[in-house]
């Protein structure tokens, strides 16, 4: 079947609203790694996208996040290209959402990504530090943002900008600053991209990445909420961590404070990383209650194909047939955020 059916055979309504707060997982199969060795394998995305999209609602999820990644599909002026990256990025935010799953972008990741081809993208000419300080990379990244919004999904037949399906927008991901770099000037770059947004009539929440304390500088900008991250247990420990990690799970990268006491609040990204054991999604979950968490998505989850030796980010392994405990206290995390 085209789209997925729910317990009554009937295709559930895309307009149909899904009320926050949302739990989810960051999926990719459409863009970077996940993307190329599906291709190299011969499969067809788009059927491996509907096998993924029957995990996430069998888990129970509501949303999925992704950064998309630019540089597979912009040019080097900053113009949006509407290639086959995009049209499996239309295609999934429409299955999602015709199966009670809203989806949170983030439409600038500056990451590279493997390819057959080198990724001809705006972004693989500035680092990091420049796309955030360089006027010449910002103009780039304005454009970029205002074609991004007005681009109208082929599937759901409505603009980024506007479409239901899509419940906000994080401006760009994981951004870094030049040295002794001052919270006037990271304000002035959220506004920009703010208003970048805005000229489009997108109306939606739009969210901005608070990490490396920079909450003054959100607080005082035009953006609607802040972003952060949670990994208790570190990354890529190159081995399975021993006994329990539950102390770990403190407090995420929000730090909330009175400067963004008036912002709406969301964990892009959250894992317990290298380790096997089916007991942190739960506590992490009540975590980002405690903080006022209105959306908590785990990155990664494997894509079937893959998943069977989980090659991209070997830190993570989530999958609901190959890691099914984890699983399962993913799904226990989501019913009780």
């Amino acid at each position: 079947l085209y789209y997925l059916r729910n317990s009554h055979g009937r295709a559930s309504s895309p307009e149909a609203d899904v009320g926050g707060p949302y739990f989810g997982v960051n999926y990719y199969a459409g863009f970077s790694y996940e993307y190329e060795a599906i291709r190299q394998a011969g499969l067809y995305h788009k059927a491996e996208i509907r096998k993924d999209v029957a995990h996430f609602r069998r888990l129970g999820l509501n949303s999925i996040r992704l950064h998309t990644f630019d540089v597979q599909f912009s040019t080097k002026d900053g113009r949006f290209v509407d290639n086959h990256h995009v049209e499996l990025l239309d295609y999934l935010i429409d299955l999602c959402a015709r199966n009670g799953i809203k989806t949170v972008l983030t439409p600038i990741a500056w990451w590279g990504a493997p390819a057959s081809k080198a990724p001809k993208g705006f972004s693989v000419d500035w680092t990091i530090q420049q796309m955030v300080s360089d006027p010449k990379a910002r103009e780039l990244q304005v454009r970029f943002l205002r074609e991004y919004m007005n681009h109208v999904n082929r599937y759901t037949g409505r603009r980024y900008a506007d479409d239901p399906a899509i419940v906000a927008f994080e401006l760009i991901n994981e951004p870094h600053y030049p040295k002794d770099w001052p919270d006037e000037k990271v304000t002035e770059y959220i506004d920009c991209l703010v208003d970048a947004i805005r000229s489009t009539g997108c109306t939606k929440p739009l969210f901005y990445n608070c990490w490396e304390k920079r909450n003054a500088a959100c607080g005082r900008s035009k953006i609607d909420g802040v972003t952060g991250n949670h990994y208790p247990t570190g990354l890529v420990a190159d081995r399975e961590l021993p006994g329990s990690q539950l102390g770990r799970v403190v407090e995420s990268t929000i730090l909330p404070d009175a400067s963004v006491a008036s912002k709406m609040r969301m964990i892009y990204e959250f894992d317990c990383a290298d380790v096997g054991g089916a007991y942190m999604y739960p506590a992490m979950a009540r975590l980002f209650r405690s903080e006022g968490v209105q959306s908590a998505t785990q990155f990664q989850y494997d894509s079937m194909p893959l998943a069977d030796d989980n090659p991209s980010y070997k830190t993570h392994y989530l999958n609901l047939v190959y890691t099914p405990a984890k699983a399962m206290s993913l799904a226990i995390a989501a019913e009780a955020f």
